[in-house]
């Protein structure tokens, strides 16, 4: 609407970089998803590559008089409104180069037609025609709004007329720029994605008048001038009145999306995908992995940490009545606010028996303290389990196990290995060498420095306890937490040691990934060619069937119960805007459409839950992935390989596709994120890649697949569409072509356009 408006250079401005310390820079954040829609609209689309015809390009532009006249009084009205000075001189401003812009109207034009004749796209159209064109509804309802919200007429205001508080007069004035301001920055979106692809130096492109008007420096400087007003306006609005403005930017925003996709076009285009859709010809089939290219985190690290929140701990015991002459020291590990450390003294780990203080000459023998161990066992878990080497794993990155209040801290399992004492009911006596040992660590004999006096024959014992000191290697040694589980009860390990073993494995896997990768990659980078791709990722497959079997060796799966699994399933965060464009595509009954997620996570119970609770549901979404093998609800922790690799994955897109037997003719879209969903990428008519692995560029390109921003590669199909006037597919498998996207909304507006 402001491509009148007379650039201050020539000189074109970097992209668009919206500044979100104001309101009106994050709001266009907020909303970004409806300029991506209109961004991906047949117009812009058609325009970008040219091939818009002038017929078509003249209807629109003729709609820009209604835009500048509704500014115009929108402008006046928010002056009135205003009681600063400085900010009616800014509103002034703008509304003068509206006004400018409205007498330029004829001459630029004109320029702009005789843009289009120098290229020959001009074919007899003049400025009669342009005045001649009627105003589009959709033109209608914008210019409508915009004078509605600087009439007052917006939240709880009431019209201008009727105001009586300064006020709330004050507050129309920013309302009225939140309607306005979204046109001038969607315009200078689009015009600097454009540029970005087309040269317009090179006088080439039929409408690079347009394309140069939109995104020069003198234009961007005014939609910084109007965005710095709207925050200089709204800098003393409640958060309730920030809200009200949202409001007034999207649905301006919206209104701004219908009139793009409103305009009518005399050439065929490639968007929206399913716009030439006919369910009785055609059947489009859409494909995605599920693991960071609909969810926010992988399903791995999900089922890992709630096998370690999980997993048993040792019981607390119960507190024995303490000696008055040996008082316990503070520090002692006992206490609930006991600094979680491994390396705290020897004489706080575990319990000791009661001594006096003043006993001359006692040794501090940690023999007399403590149950013999290996030294190289883990400190916190020696008395639940068997020793083990000190170099017991630590939690990795992938499977982060919380270290907040809901896990347990060091000191919770020390004190959970201390014996229960005698009831304080019980008769004292000091004690002997058969007194009562710690529930889980036997301790050697005390020495014989100590002070000796027989124990009282009443005094209870733990039921667990052992009878007599007991050597470490003992038989008779106490079972550990795992052990005393109930008979038929699958077995878990404890916390430390499922934290430790996760940690592990995850650190291994990273570390053999990384060379396994390295170990396909050619010395060159060669041509595209499918089977060679296909015979490199063998080596990635054989690789993860590998690293699954460690899994399930491993055990730590075993013990998670169903119920768990699908509640965590339900509670996984996906990606933003994932469920809104499978739910359109499951509930469009004029479109044949399947959808289909192909998954390595372990467990496909998790992946259907996700998609069950979702707004609405999603069980008509068809998923294959792994499944946990259980009994009873409750895993044994072992995995019914399904997808475990990129060949199982292809192999299971293609025997979809062979078990579709109609004769339609069938559409294929693979969404997918790593170097796992490669040949389904590649095998699709159309792939799509979310997000930005490194791995999977790396393989791609080595073995010459290109990656495309989506918009450009849809520019280009644009051309090549026009020129065979849209009787040839344009999609076809295994080009070498790939498609990426920043975001879902992109592959909803690819894929159904904005409604």
């Amino acid at each position: 609407m402001y491509a009148y408006l007379k650039a201050s250079s020539s000189k074109s401005a970097g992209p668009i970089v919206p500044n979100d310390k104001g309101p009106a820079g994050r709001c266009f954040i907020l909303f970004r998803r409806e300029a991506e829609y209109a961004r991906y609209s047949p117009y812009i689309l058609s325009l970008a590559a040219g091939s818009l015809t002038i017929d078509d390009f003249r209807r629109c532009i003729s709609q820009d008089v209604s835009f500048l006249k509704a500014f115009a009084r929108a402008y006046e009205l928010a002056e009135d409104c205003s009681d600063d000075d400085d900010e009616k001189v800014d509103i002034l401003k703008l509304r003068k180069s509206i006004l400018d812009a409205l007498e330029m109207h004829d001459s630029f034009v004109e320029l702009l037609l005789s843009s289009c004749l120098k290229v020959g796209v001009l074919q007899g159209w003049g400025l009669d025609l342009i005045k001649a064109c009627p105003v589009n509804p959709a033109t209608l309802k914008y210019t409508e709004f915009v004078l509605k919200t600087a009439s007052g007429d917006v939240g709880k205001l009431k019209a201008l007329g009727k105001l009586f508080s300064r006020f709330e007069r004050t507050r129309v004035a920013a309302y009225a720029l939140g309607a306005m301001t979204p046109c001038l920055k969607l315009h200078g979106f689009i015009g600097k994605e454009i540029e970005a692809l087309v040269d317009i130096n090179e006088y080439k492109h039929p409408y690079q008048k347009w394309i140069f008007n939109y995104s020069c420096e003198g234009y961007l400087d005014l939609v910084q001038q109007t965005e710095d007003l709207m925050d200089k306006l709204s800098v003393a609005f409640t958060g309730e009145e920030l809200r009200i403005n949202e409001k007034v930017y999207h649905q301006a925003l919206k209104l701004l999306v219908d009139f793009f996709y409103a305009q009518a076009l005399t050439r065929p285009t490639v968007v929206p995908l399913t716009k030439w859709h006919d369910p009785a010809r055609d059947r489009l089939m859409l494909f995605s992995d599920f693991d960071l290219t609909c969810s926010v985190l992988d399903s791995s690290a999900i089922l890992a940490e709630l096998a370690i929140l999980t997993a048993p701990r040792p019981p607390k015991a119960a507190k024995a009545p303490e000696s008055p002459e040996a008082p316990e020291s503070p520090k002692s590990p006992e206490s609930p606010n006991a600094p979680e450390s491994s390396k705290a003294p020897e004489s706080s780990k575990v319990p000791r028996a009661p001594e006096s203080s003043k006993a001359p000459g006692a040794p501090e023998s940690s023999r007399a303290r403590r149950a013999p161990e290996s030294s190289k066992a883990p400190q916190s878990s020696r008395a639940r389990r068997a020793p083990e080497s000190s170099k017991a794993p630590q939690p990795s990155r992938a499977c982060k196990a919380p270290e907040s209040s809901k896990a347990p801290k060091a000191s919770q399992s020390l004190e959970a290995s201390k014996a229960p004492q005698s009831s304080s009911k019980a008769p004292k006596a000091p004690q002997s060498p058969k007194a009562p040992q710690s529930l889980e660590a036997p301790r050697a004999p005390q020495s014989s420095k100590a002070p000796k006096a027989p124990q009282s024959p009443k005094a209870p014992q733990s039921l667990e306890a052992p009878k007599a000191p007991q050597s470490p290697t003992s038989p008779e040694s106490p079972k550990s937490d795992d052990q005393k589980q109930p008979e038929g009860q699958i077995r878990r390990m404890l916390f430390a040691e499922m934290k430790n073993a996760w940690g592990e494995i995850s650190r291994e896997y990273t570390k053999l990934y990384r060379r396994c990768i390295e170990s396909i990659l050619p010395s060159q980078k060669v041509a595209f060619n499918y089977e060679t791709l296909h015979t490199a990722l063998e080596v990635v497959s054989d690789f993860e069937k590998r690293e699954n079997s460690k899994v399930v060796e491993s055990g730590l799966l075993k013990g998670l119960k169903l119920q768990d699994i699908k509640r965590a399933g339900a509670g996984m965060i996906l990606q933003d805007g994932c469920i809104p464009f499978f739910e359109k595509i499951a509930k469009n009954e004029n479109l044949n459409a399947s959808i289909h997620i192909l998954s390595y996570c372990w467990c496909g119970d998790l992946v259907r839950a996700a998609f069950s609770s979702a707004a609405g549901g999603l069980d008509a979404v068809n998923i294959q992935a792994n499944e946990m093998s259980f009994e009873e609800s409750v895993s044994t922790g072992e995995i019914i390989g399904k997808i475990e690799s990129p060949i199982d994955k292809v192999e299971a897109f293609n025997n979809i596709l062979r078990g579709c037997s109609d004769e339609k003719r069938k559409l294929t879209v693979f969404i997918g994120d790593s170097v796992g969903d490669l040949l389904c990428l590649l095998k699709a008519d159309v792939g799509i890649v979310i997000g930005s692995s490194e791995s999977l560029r790396t393989v791609g390109e080595h073995y010459g697949v290109s990656f495309v921003p989506l918009f450009a590669g849809l520019v280009e199909k644009q051309k090549e569409y026009a020129e065979a006037e849209g009787s040839d597919c344009v999609w076809k498998g295994e080009s070498g072509i790939l498609y990426t996207v920043e975001s879902w909304h992109e592959i909803h507006a690819f894929v159904l356009g904005y409604y």
